[in-house]
């Protein structure tokens, strides 16, 4: 079987690339500060409709649980960055008001999402981090390269949006 071109330029350049070491933080992170109440922000984002339109960057194709709001709601749903494809199942397991909402994307490929909230002078800083392990060689490189950058993008731009739906 032929590989596809940029599947084989792909691999090829991350084979010949110096490697990456282990203790790499490979997490998706985007922080932001927002001017409303901690309260506000987990009360807003403990519902995955809100966090499917706020995710629309980097998510497709969401199909909501019968509970959408607060712990055990979910929603089957299509990661994709670049050319990385991930379907999962997501499930709010944690719900602390005002500090923290932990969703599990369960799975033999599955992580975690945590929408960390802090409070400020004048609001929150919201932390949105995704806990990624290394991908194998020779996946590597491109995953530093391209998905982690644009993921991380993808999260600035989901908590701008975030801002804009409380009304700032």
């Amino acid at each position: 079987m032929l590989m596809p071109p940029l599947l084989l330029l792909l691999l090829t350049g991350s084979a010949l690339a110096a490697p990456i070491a282990a203790d790499t933080n490979a997490d998706v992170v985007a922080t932001y500060h927002i001017a409303v109440s901690p309260q506000a922000i987990t009360d807003h984002v403990s519902d995955l409709r809100v966090q499917e339109s706020l995710l629309s960057g980097c998510t497709r194709n969401w199909i909501q649980g019968s509970l959408s709001v607060g712990v055990g709601a979910s929603a089957q749903l299509v990661y994709r960055v670049g050319l990385w494809r991930r379907k999962l199942t997501a499930t709010i397991t944690e719900v602390k008001d005002g500090q923290r909402i932990i969703v599990d994307h369960a799975g033999d490929k599955g992580f975690y999402t945590t929408w960390t909230v802090t409070p400020t002078d004048g609001g929150a800083d919201v932390e949105l981090r995704t806990l990624m392990e290394l991908p194998p060689r020779p996946f590597q490189h491109y995953y530093m390269q391209h998905i982690q950058p644009e993921w991380q993008s993808c999260y600035a731009q989901a908590l701008v949006r975030l801002e804009n739906e409380l009304g700032q």
